[in-house]
């Protein structure tokens, strides 16, 4: 998320711009759980095949990439720990992993009880998380300041929820939502601005920041319905470029532009380069991932055929 050394630099007007860019860009996290929650995971052996696959094309690519550069030495631990790709540090899919593995047990919880029992309980498994995991820090409850599948499942929850109300929902007009939105938003950029703290207030866990990003889903959800092949074709290949933007040499150097660019240059200049290099960092993510399915498709077809965990 960034702490306020990565906004406090340069004039007011830049440092409150990057304030609202990070305000908005954090709810992504929350944003994707709480899709998966509203329409629930249901997970197949095809789809840990695909997102082991995914993960083995990139970090085995990026790791003979890095050592093809100079960047690393190869050696046989090296490859293996890569190649391990479910067990390589990645907090995010890690956690995803285990909830993927939990879902069919919550939704079975949440099909077997009614809606205001559902909200009850995600109530109080949320704040029993913030309160023990995040400000008493008790490791038993293994959430690792929300890096974790802990939080994860309050943010799949509140998704289940949004699922079982989204009638109501649709009730609301549509402009008081945006200025909810606004509100909320200008809410987490004056913790920012004026607190000392603002970690303690605006991470994934954060009744403020998973607020935002219900409301933020539900905007969008109540936007009219529109097919393209092309957003779908784009869609599936996503989560290969959170993946490939997490790996070196990739992090690295878009860690070294950003900061480059930002020394150098106008704020508006700045803004332009990243946004140029952000996209193409994302085009090429899906075409590499586009590569990957060619290869793999073989073996994810199989592993389609076999009812394992469905």
């Amino acid at each position: 998320m960034g702490g306020a050394q990565s906004w406090d630099t340069g004039s007011s007007i830049v440092a409150m711009c990057r304030v609202v860019i990070q305000n908005i860009t954090v709810l992504g996290v929350d944003a994707f759980i709480l899709i998966s929650g509203f329409y629930g995971i249901r997970p197949k052996l095809k789809s840990i095949v695909n997102l082991f696959t995914l993960l083995f094309f990139f970090f085995v690519g990026c790791y003979l990439w890095n050592c093809g550069i100079g960047n690393e030495v190869f050696t046989g631990n090296g490859l293996l720990k890569n190649m391990m790709a479910f067990s390589r540090t990645n907090w995010f899919i890690n956690s995803y992993l285990f909830l993927m593995l939990l879902a069919p047990l919550i939704n079975a919880f949440v099909d077997a009880v009614n809606t205001r029992r559902l909200c009850l309980y995600t109530l109080i498994y949320s704040a029993a998380t913030l309160y023990f995991g995040y400000y008493i820090h008790n490791y038993h409850w293994f959430y690792n300041e929300a890096y974790s599948v802990t939080m994860m499942v309050s943010v799949y929850l509140v998704g289940r929820c949004l699922n079982k109300t989204i009638g109501q929902l649709e009730k609301i007009r549509y402009w008081h939502l945006i200025c909810i939105f606004i509100g909320l938003i200008g809410l987490m950029s004056i913790i920012r601005v004026m607190s000392s703290n603002e970690e303690a207030w605006l991470h994934y866990g954060s009744p403020i920041t998973i607020a935002a990003a219900s409301v933020l889903f539900v905007l969008f959800y109540r936007l009219p319905k529109f097919k393209s092949k092309i957003v779908n074709w784009v869609g599936v290949s996503c989560l290969a470029a959170f993946v490939f933007h997490t790996c070196d040499p990739v992090f690295s150097w878009l860690i070294d532009k950003d900061v480059t660019y930002f020394m150098k240059d106008s704020y508006l200049f700045y803004c332009s380069k990243m946004t140029v290099i952000i996209l193409g960092v994302f085009v090429l993510a899906i075409l590499l991932d586009k590569v990957r399915l060619l290869i793999f498709k073989p073996i994810i077809n199989v592993s389609g055929k076999i009812r394992l965990l469905n």
